[in-house]
């Protein structure tokens, strides 16, 4: 009996053990290196958002990017021009994240990204964006942006 009381005490601090896990990002999930790279682009055009950096968040832009289904390069850089321009104390911060890649080759993926952007004194967009980053040589950039599963994202939101 005393035997089982011993295994019984044994199975439980195993089952415990099992139960801990590592967190290298916001949500809990660990991403490898090859998906952090991706991640590290949203990122980074978040960072240059919160510091009204308009080339920097630009170019992360690509030429060819889909912008809420139908719009391009021009409609979603003239927004992101505009929020940055009329925007006070602009919060754009990632919240949970997660990549999946497109491609066997690891040049392109899906980054799910939840975000709250806050603005001007209590304007608040919260949204759980589909972003495609597709790689090119060393530069990465962002080649689709819209709202997850295809609907159409409130930012960057035309200010006056």
């Amino acid at each position: 009996m005393k035997y089982f009381y011993i295994l019984l005490i044994s199975i439980a601090c195993l089952a415990l053990t099992g139960c801990g896990g590592s967190s290298s990002s916001d949500n809990g999930i660990t991403l490898t290196p090859q998906q952090q790279e991706f991640a590290d682009v949203v990122y980074a055009f978040a960072t240059a958002i919160n510091n009204k950096d308009k080339e920097t968040a630009k170019s992360f832009i690509m030429a060819d990017v889909v912008y809420n289904k139908t719009y391009g390069y021009d409609e979603f850089k003239n927004r992101l021009e505009n929020f940055i321009d009329s925007a006070e104390n602009i919060n754009f911060q990632v919240k949970d994240i997660g990549v999946a890649f497109l491609d066997t080759n690891l040049d392109s993926a899906e980054v799910r990204a939840d975000v709250t952007i806050k603005y001007n004194t209590n304007a608040e967009i919260n949204e759980i964006l589909e972003i495609y980053v597709e790689k090119s040589g060393s530069l990465k950039g962002i080649t689709l942006f819209q709202k997850y599963r295809s609907e159409v994202s409130a930012f960057p939101p035309v200010l006056e």
